[in-house]
């Protein structure tokens, strides 16, 4: 009787401890996946394969399948039958929609924000200003995911403190879409003065957000996606 006790506790552990590891691994994979997407490494239209995918990021083969649909809620991959994916393929109309809709969301929460951001949140976007502006000397297209990655979390910063849980699910999608990676349009942040453009673009939508000031925050977050989708939308 004793010895079934003892026998059950351990075997909750044992469960705890493997679903633990098997969450650490889907992390590590879509990471690693998300990663060279976002660099181009997995360029636009690339088919994903399990097993290929498992031997380049050291996991099995389960979490990786639990990434792909990760990333597919993410718009990032397309899941196609038989276990296969493709990197989701953007094209400049894309990058016209993705603006067009944002710039018809995102100044709101930024008008929004104004009124209810915390001094934590203001400073934290400070320091993600200072983080991709170290990304500009030596620039080289390596750096495309991390840019892409600090960008998101400067604008997703600014739609969580609007407080719209319902427009953030809605632009969630949008602002993580690595639009400089459209295959027709060349790769807008291979250029340091992309980089440095939307440095000085955020610096004034914090100033603006730290004088709760609605209407000029909300002013600033509109040039700013205007001048991104200018950019975006030309071509060379």
């Amino acid at each position: 009787m004793d010895s079934r006790r003892r026998v059950g506790a351990v075997e909750p552990d044992a469960e705890d401890e493997a679903d633990g590891e098997l969450s650490r691994a889907a992390e590590t994979a879509y990471r690693g996946i998300r990663t060279r997407i976002l660099s181009g490494e997995l360029p636009g239209g690339a088919f994903l394969i399990e097993e290929e995918l498992a031997s380049l990021i050291g996991v099995s083969r389960t979490p990786i399948r639990e990434s792909l649909k990760r990333l597919s809620t993410e718009g990032l991959v397309v899941l196609k039958r038989y276990r296969r994916g493709r990197v989701v393929e953007i094209s400049g109309r894309d990058v016209e929609e993705i603006y067009e809709l944002r710039m018809l969301m995102e100044p709101v929460a930024a008008g929004r924000a104004a009124k209810r951001i915390s001094d934590a949140d203001l400073d934290k976007l400070d320091r993600n200003i200072d983080q991709m502006a170290t990304l500009i000397p030596g620039w080289n297209e390596p750096k495309i995911g991390a840019f892409i990655e600090l960008n998101a979390d400067f604008h997703m910063t600014i739609i969580e403190a609007a407080g719209l849980p319902r427009l953030r699910n809605i632009v969630k999608p949008l602002i993580d879409m690595p639009t400089m990676l459209a295959a027709d349009r060349p790769l807008l942040a291979t250029s340091p003065d992309f980089i440095q453009a939307a440095c000085d673009q955020h610096r004034q939508i914090v100033i603006a957000l730290r004088t709760r000031h609605k209407r000029w925050s909300s002013t600033q977050m509109q040039a700013h996606l205007l001048a991104s989708s200018t950019r975006g939308m030309s071509r060379t």
